[in-house]
């Protein structure tokens, strides 16, 4: 009977470490899991920051155009440019909030 004890006692060990062992790989795998997810927001901030810019700037440079008295046409034509950017933007914009929620999410299960 004391021969048996010492093996019940090491199985008991090993399926502790393996347990152990078991929830470490999974820690590991959420914590990437949540870091992909935080790189893939900082992208959509960034894409957006820049989208921001982009636009900002041809605002001002249809300002000056209008200020040195552009044409019509082109005026028209830059219109229509000026919102197909504040359409993307929006976009961009619209993408955010769903990876901020996946971001919550990932953090909610690590």
């Amino acid at each position: 009977m004391a021969e048996k004890e010492p093996y019940r006692l090491e199985a008991v060990l090993t399926l502790r470490q393996r347990a152990e062992d078991e929830a470490k790989e999974e820690l590991a795998r959420q914590l990437r899991a949540l870091r992909l997810e935080e790189q893939e927001l900082q992208k959509r901030r960034e894409a957006l920051a820049a989208h921001q810019r982009k636009r900002a700037e041809w605002v001002r440079e249809q300002t000056q155009q209008l200020a040195r008295g552009g044409a019509a046409q082109d005026m028209q034509r830059s219109t229509r440019y000026g919102e197909r950017l504040r359409d993307e933007e929006t976009d961009i914009q619209a993408r955010i909030p769903p990876q901020l929620e996946r971001v919550e999410v990932q953090k909610v299960e690590v």
